[in-house]
């Protein structure tokens, strides 16, 4: 029987461990509500049914922009607030 000896073969080159994986929600912009209720509807426009309201300081992510006027931002699925709205700004972005 052969034997061998392992002892003298090389050993393989570290491995530097992998980057986290980069999470969607890590990107998106952040926004505060500066008013005291902001609705949220089920799309971007105040035609669409209202689902929720949110409250002063209250944080949310940007998942998406409307085009063209840019002026709601989709912060869930089916769920929209606006920007602003006559001039008056409803949210302040976040670092």
């Amino acid at each position: 029987m052969k034997r061998y000896n392992f002892s003298t073969l090389p050993s393989p080159p570290p491995v530097d461990p992998p980057d986290p994986p980069i999470i969607e929600d890590q990107l998106a912009p952040r926004y505060q509500v500066k008013v005291p209720a902001l609705y949220v509807r089920s799309g971007p426009g105040i035609n669409y049914r209202i689902i929720r309201d949110l409250h002063a300081s209250d944080i949310i992510q940007a998942l998406d922009v409307s085009a063209p006027k840019e002026a709601w931002l989709k912060i869930g699925e089916d769920q929209w607030c606006a920007m602003a709205y006559n001039g008056y700004q409803f949210l302040r972005k976040t670092i």
